[in-house]
């Protein structure tokens, strides 16, 4: 019975992912076998910050986190968000901030142009604290983008990321590059995780992790700090190359 009730949802989402995956894309080919790790963080939860950076900083390599400005010392399903003093210490310690609209809209429901201009006041709300700083990456809140919305809001920045749990393989598009999420699929199970590190490896790919907070009893959306740790060494251990989001891109020559 349960199947049944989720299966209008489940035909929906996967309708959503093939229209996303298929429209509006913005390819670029991965020449180099170099394979690519990189972590990050949704609507940029307190813990993300306090137990996410702390793990991350441990092992001397460094995330992206993404901030829905409007969100900013908010109570979430996923615990406080974020606050100011928060970034500027992630800012310090050279982690990358990244979009995630201002209202934390919804990708594929939102009308095209008030999610731009989510997305464009976000910016704006970034800048009027940090006039020198710059967002180069996004990830779209809730679920993936229409292809209206993917195609605007990929002018906007190096690269935008979606879900997918999957790698990015050779031909990456850019307008909605594929993450892994840590969640409640996995439930501090390694061995998804495992496998796709080392399809990774093989495939000279880029993988990208994704959680929202990151606390000893983590909401659906986020996992504990003991998951994720492992997850970080074993990432090490597997020879890839570290970084954040817009600084791979930067690496890979996007521009």
């Amino acid at each position: 019975m349960i199947q049944l009730r989720n299966l209008p949802n489940r035909v929906a989402n996967k309708y959503h992912k093939i229209l996303g995956d298929r429209f509006a894309r913005r390819v670029f080919i991965k020449t180099t076998s170099t394979p690519y790790i990189s972590f990050s963080f949704d609507d940029f939860p307190h813990s993300a910050f306090t137990n996410g950076s702390s793990v991350l900083e441990k092992y001397g390599v460094h995330g992206t986190f993404f901030v829905s400005m409007g969100l900013l010392g908010t109570e979430t399903a996923s615990g406080r968000i974020a606050t100011i003093d928060d970034i500027d210490h992630l800012i310090k310690n050279e982690h990358e901030i990244g979009c995630h609209t201002f209202h934390h809209y919804d990708g594929w429901s939102t009308n095209v142009k008030i999610f731009e201009q989510s997305v464009i006041d976000n910016l704006d709300a970034f800048q009027k604290i940090y006039p020198e700083g710059c967002l180069k990456s996004f990830a779209y809140p809730i679920h993936g983008p229409k292809p209206k919305v993917k195609r605007v809001i990929g002018r906007h920045f190096l690269c935008c990321r979606g879900g997918g749990q999957t790698v990015n393989d050779s031909n990456i598009d850019l307008n909605l590059l594929n993450a892994f999420f840590l969640d409640w699929r996995n439930c501090d199970n390694m061995e998804p995780v495992m496998k796709l590190i080392e399809r990774n490896s093989l495939l000279g790919g880029w993988l990208i992790f994704v959680t929202h907070d990151v606390t000893t009893q983590p909401s659906q959306y986020g996992c504990t700090i003991k998951y994720f740790n492992e997850v970080v060494c074993h990432s090490i251990k597997s020879g890839a190359t570290i970084l954040p989001i817009a600084r791979i891109c930067q690496e890979l020559g996007i521009s």
